[in-house]
């Protein structure tokens, strides 16, 4: 996993897509961008570290698709 720190957050590559994005508390909230997000996955041990996260786009997507109602 390449990954760098910034200011109490990780700078990491979306395990998807490739795209690099920050993992961890900001400033302005105190705590990581997902919390913001449904919690619709699993969190497994693997995905409580940074090794197994999604950007923000990819995690949208994720998302998206598993609470969409299928008719």
């Amino acid at each position: 996993m390449d990954s760098q720190e910034k200011k109490g957050q990780t700078v990491i590559l979306c395990k998807q897509c490739g795209s690099e994005f920050t993992c961890g508390s900001d400033a302005n909230s105190g705590h990581c961008w997902c919390l913001d997000l449904p919690n619709v996955m699993p969190l497994t041990e693997e995905a409580q570290s940074s090794e197994d996260c999604y950007c923000p786009k990819c995690l949208e997507e994720i998302i998206s698709k598993k609470t969409t109602v299928k008719l």
